[in-house]
């Protein structure tokens, strides 16, 4: 005879597990995000969003009335060429340095037109 026991806190365990990456998996493939969504995706608090972006009027923002809203795709494409440029011409301090992306993104501009 064969006799099969099933241990309910690790069976509960890997539900909750796989419940829990399959959330992630939903929230990492919307495509719009909130503020506190955007603080999540770049690990990064609101008043450094705000000093380092918000304020670039080349940042991809949707404004649906007060409320803030940001494409993922458009946010990916920007944030790479962010920190390309913050890595090749700042040494990677854009931060420390007090460098916010209108001095970077005039600095492109500036290299595109020279």
């Amino acid at each position: 005879m064969i006799e099969i026991s099933i241990d309910e806190k690790r069976v509960e365990e890997m539900y909750k597990k796989a419940v829990e990456e399959k959330l992630e998996k939903i929230e990492h493939d919307r495509l719009l995000m909130s503020s506190k969504d955007l603080q999540k995706y770049l690990g990064l608090s609101y008043p450094t969003l705000s000093e380092l972006f918000f304020h670039d009027p080349d940042f991809p923002i949707i404004r649906v009335g007060t409320r803030m809203l940001f494409y993922k795709p458009e946010i990916d494409v920007f944030i790479d060429g962010w920190v390309d440029e913050v890595r090749n011409n700042y040494n990677g301090q854009a931060k420390n340095m007090k460098i916010s992306v209108n001095k970077v993104s005039k600095a492109r501009k500036e290299r595109s037109i020279g």
